[in-house]
């Protein structure tokens, strides 16, 4: 499981855009709502980014 703020790189439909994982969607599923760098709020899950360290 990911924290809050981490930055990550979309890897499928929004591929290489980058953004920050603002919250973690209570499910029994592991999605993030993903604050893109343009502008945009996603949910996703884990394989459709990566994290950048």
């Amino acid at each position: 499981m990911l924290e809050l703020g981490t930055r990550v790189r979309m890897t499928k439909g929004y591929k290489g855009v980058e953004g920050i994982i603002i919250e973690i969607v209570r499910s029994r599923f592991e999605f993030y709502v993903v604050r893109l760098d343009n502008g945009i709020h996603i949910v996703a899950g884990p394989s459709s980014f990566e994290p950048l360290i």
